[in-house]
């Protein structure tokens, strides 16, 4: 239950903050702003305040800003969102991805200051906190998972007959692996705050790259940096974050359009539920981290030309700029739809990938 509500306050405040991102921007631009509400439909309570009603809905899921004039009311009216020349229209747009970005960024700063568990190189094990050997991999009909190993689990003992031994490094335990192939080896773990005995009989003759037993293993530890070097730290990792998440997208559409199947490495709602579930295990830092792994994405998914997202709106007002007349709200409904439809269609399958990837 604790993993779902912090699941929950994580898309919960990006998109939040997302759509603050509208809000603030639309009220400067000097936008009559209808509503301004957390989470989303039937509404609990709202007040009006001026010309916007503040609400708190029943589904604690982010929130929404309705700008007078996005439904293409309002054309000679200053107030509305379609009275406004291109640059303040595209201001309130993108102001959303823009405050994804910069909620990135805040989160890894505190991230950086408060200490996210990594994997060690030798000269970072000298400064890290909290150091333990984890399974970061098991592969797939491997004695491992058939013991029922699990990600993340911290290696704290293993025992063979009469051998014993509490492993402080990956190598301590890949050496004991190998020296007791084909042999019950007690794993003494702590998942979750728990200690865990389990039994593995490893093989003596693997499948290449995988080992007697099928884990792949790090050493890990909490890294904590001083405020002022967090911050630069966090700067540079929001750059590379923007990169990695543009790149994962060509990528993904390429799959999707030229090989027609899903990358197995993308993950929708469920996927994201899982991913909170383990990283809880990692300390406050990792899932500030990962939180601000997830406002990238919905910044750089929300900035796609394709409507209703950001991005497609965006286009629109491109569109409208170079006609020197908006296209027929019946033009734009009809791409609306479209975006929806293909939205829709790809939530869908990649919820089926995370389901057949987790249950």
């Amino acid at each position: 239950m604790i993993e779902f509500l912090i699941f929950l306050a994580i898309l919960s405040v990006c998109v939040f903050v997302h759509e603050g991102g509208h809000f603030i921007m639309a009220k400067r631009a000097g936008m009559q702003v209808d509503e301004f509400g957390f989470g989303f439909p039937p509404r609990v309570i709202g007040k009006k305040i001026g010309d916007t009603i503040y609400s708190l809905n029943m589904i604690p899921l982010g929130g929404f800003v309705r700008i007078y004039g996005e439904d293409g009311k309002g054309t000679e009216d200053k107030k509305s969102f379609s009275g406004q020349g291109a640059w303040p229209k595209t201001k309130v747009i993108m102001a959303g991805v823009l405050m994804n970005v910069v909620l990135a960024f805040v989160l890894l700063s505190f991230a950086n200051f408060a200490g996210m568990r990594t994997t060690l190189d030798a000269e970072m094990a000298l400064s890290a906190s909290d150091v333990k050997v984890q399974i970061l991999g098991i592969a797939p009909g491997s004695p491992a998972e058939n013991a029922n190993l699990m990600l993340l689990d911290e290696i704290t003992g293993l025992k063979a007959g009469k051998d014993e031994v509490a492993p402080k490094t990956t190598e301590d335990v890949q050496n004991f692996i190998t020296s007791h192939k084909d042999t019950e080896i007690g794993f003494t773990l702590m998942r979750g705050g728990e200690v865990k005995e389990i039994s593995v009989v490893s093989r003596e003759t693997p499948p290449e790259g995988e080992g007697p037993v099928g884990i792949a293993l790090d050493t890990t530890g909490i890294i904590r940096y001083p405020f002022f070097q967090s911050i630069w730290r966090a700067l540079l990792m929001t750059k590379n974050l923007i990169i990695a998440v543009v790149m994962g997208l060509v990528e993904f559409f390429r799959l999707l359009f030229v090989e027609t199947r899903l990358s197995k490495d993308v993950a929708g709602p469920v996927g994201i539920y899982f991913l909170t579930r383990q990283l809880v295990q990692l300390g406050l830092g990792t899932l500030l981290a990962f939180a601000a792994q997830i406002s990238v994405a919905l910044a750089v998914l929300n900035a796609l030309p394709i409507v209703p997202l950001d991005g497609g709106r965006q286009l629109l007002i491109l569109i409208e700029k170079i006609r020197g007349r908006a296209l027929s709200m019946k033009v734009q409904n009809s791409m609306a739809l479209a975006g929806w439809v293909l939205l829709l269609l790809l939530i869908i399958f990649v919820t089926k990938q995370d389901i057949r990837r987790f249950f």
